[in-house]
């Protein structure tokens, strides 16, 4: 493919239909596209590191010259073993990536003509690989904490944090201006402070200053400075402080209720990832194509019965 390292280099540019259909019309562009992602620096063996192989064209297959073990561009990724055609990932993969509502499977069946089991399964894959680059990150600083509840209570439920629908905790890192940073969200089993102690530590950096409600289970988290907005305070300083997690929140039910009709609660953790991805590259929505092909490379192989485990 004579475009691929101008597309390497070039990732900052704008993805357009026009310019993604001219670069991977083809098999060929695919697969020469995903070469290069896996191998930056030339074939290496994954059992035992030689540089040196034979290509077996017919099969498009990699050969170590020393352990004869056998590589295609999209073995031990994300692509494992997918019987679609590299043409058809790509389209998936640019659809996604260009939704900022999030694509459901029935859209992606429709437009790809694929069947809505291979587009529900590509979809749980792609937002494993997204969940996967969420952990990469850690917020710092500012960090507004608060806590949600996703889906709808049956009659008999009673309202409020003692509710048995899907509880979901929210942090937002912010700007000196009280500006959004980044974000994260995570599905708990409830909100006491054993529980959410150590989701609080993984995705906040210790010493940071925490802002949150009067909830006590949150006030007892240590290493880091607290900022507690409680009751006294007054109804405009606590809808300054959490402005942009409530937005957030109302904005990723809006999501789960739009585009995908509400969520089973196994489910909901990763879609509220998908949502955070998007919400953290929202600056860099030309270049979000080219980040989740290369996490697709990157990330592990999985399967349907672990996805739905």
């Amino acid at each position: 493919m004579k475009n691929v390292k101008q597309v390497l280099k070039k990732r900052k540019r704008d993805m357009s239909i026009i310019r993604f259909q001219e670069l991977f019309k083809t098999e060929e562009n695919c697969h020469d596209y995903l070469l290069h992602l896996k191998w930056p620096n030339g074939f290496t063996c994954s059992k035992c590191g030689n540089t040196k192989y034979y290509f077996v064209k017919r099969l498009k297959l990699y050969q170590c010259t020393y352990c004869h073990k056998q590589h295609s561009v999209t073995s031990e990724t994300l692509l494992h073993k997918s019987h679609l055609p590299l043409v058809k990932w790509f389209w998936a993969i640019y659809l996604v990536s260009r939704d900022k509502r999030g694509c459901s499977a029935l859209s992606l069946k429709n437009m790809l003509q694929i069947s809505y089991p291979s587009a529900w399964l590509f979809l749980q894959k792609l937002r494993t690989a997204m969940a996967e680059k969420e952990q990469d990150y850690i917020l710092a600083g500012l960090v507004v904490l608060d806590d949600a509840f996703f889906g709808g209570a049956s009659k008999e439920a009673k309202r409020g944090r003692g509710t048995n629908i899907s509880k979901v905790l929210v942090a937002i890192s912010l700007n000196k201006d009280n500006s959004s940073r980044f974000a994260k969200m995570e599905v708990v089993n409830d909100l006491k402070s054993k529980t959410i102690s150590p989701i609080v530590e993984e995705m906040i950096l210790k010493g940071s200053l925490i802002r949150s409600d009067s909830f006590k289970s949150l006030s007892y988290l240590s290493g880091y400075e607290h900022d507690l907005i409680v009751a006294g305070h007054s109804k405009q300083k606590a809808r300054t402080v959490f402005k942009w997690a409530n937005v957030l929140i109302s904005n990723a039910k809006a999501l789960i209720l739009g585009t995908y009709h509400g969520l089973p609660d196994k489910h909901l953790g990763k879609y509220l990832k998908e949502y955070c991805y998007r919400f953290n590259r929202r600056y860099c929505e030309h270049i979000i194509f080219g980040k989740l092909v290369n996490a697709c490379v990157l990330a592990k192989p999985i399967t349907y019965a672990e996805l739905t485990l």
